[in-house]
């Protein structure tokens, strides 16, 4: 079961993605993010400079957001051992 998680997780990320008030976002996030006009978009070199800066903006967040739940993860341990528990 747990390793089906994932993969659910993924399959209904990919169907939200696909609904009609997110895809018809995507080319102007996609142009945000890297900078170029959306006229340039369908060029092969900008393809390749929208799929590098986009997944350097993914791997920033990641890399934000992984370090933020080790942090979380780390806290309430070290404030538990802080706390004399006596019975």
């Amino acid at each position: 079961m747990v390793f089906v998680l994932p993969f659910l997780a993924f399959i209904f990320g990919a169907i939200s993605f696909a609904s009609p008030c997110c895809l018809p976002l995507s080319p102007g996030y996609v142009s945000f993010i890297s900078g170029l006009p959306m006229s340039d978009l369908d060029r092969g070199a900008s393809r390749k400079v929208a799929l590098r800066v986009s997944l350097f903006f993914v791997a920033g967040f990641t890399l934000v957001f992984s370090g933020q739940l080790a942090a979380g993860y780390q806290q309430p341990r070290q404030l538990l051992s802080t706390i004399p528990l006596s019975r």
